[in-house]
């Protein structure tokens, strides 16, 4: 199920604007991704809350869009991340209220996998150590939030 309620959207993008921020992040972005933009273009989910594991769950602060705001620009905020906050051939596209990212991936063997970054996870050392995978794909990740609210 899509989202029931996005806040603070950004401006309705063409089909075009998704073109360009694949060219931006040099990579071809899931189908139910792009579509999800195109529908929302980023922002701020009502409900918020989306499970982890073992029953634990977060709260979506913010989904990154295409935006002339970096903080809300999917492909400045993956250039502002990697290497030591979202995981390798991932982009980040949003951000939980603890300041925890959210990852999707974009490579053949990680294609649309979406994926949690806890940047105060103690156990891990690595990004793959702190990194959950949350869904298989968007379209899942997107139906799991707000089911328990």
């Amino acid at each position: 199920m899509p989202i029931a309620q996005m806040t603070q959207s950004g401006r309705v993008l063409a089909p075009a604007d998704l073109d360009e921020l694949e060219r931006r992040l040099a990579v071809r972005l899931p189908v139910d991704y792009r579509d999800f933009l195109l529908r929302h273009n980023g922002g701020r989910p009502k409900p918020a809350a989306f499970p982890l594991v073992d029953g634990d769950e977060s709260r979506l602060d913010l989904l990154y869009g295409v935006s002339d705001d970096e903080q809300r620009d999917v492909a400045e905020q993956t250039a502002w991340l990697e290497g030591d906050h979202i995981l390798p051939d991932t982009i980040a596209v949003g951000v939980d209220a603890g300041g925890n990212h959210l990852c999707l991936g974009v490579a053949a063997h990680n294609l649309g996998k979406v994926y949690f970054v806890d940047h105060e996870e103690l156990e891990g050392d690595t990004l793959d150590e702190r990194a959950i995978e949350l869904a298989g794909s968007w379209t899942e990740f997107e139906a799991s939030i707000g089911q328990r609210e």
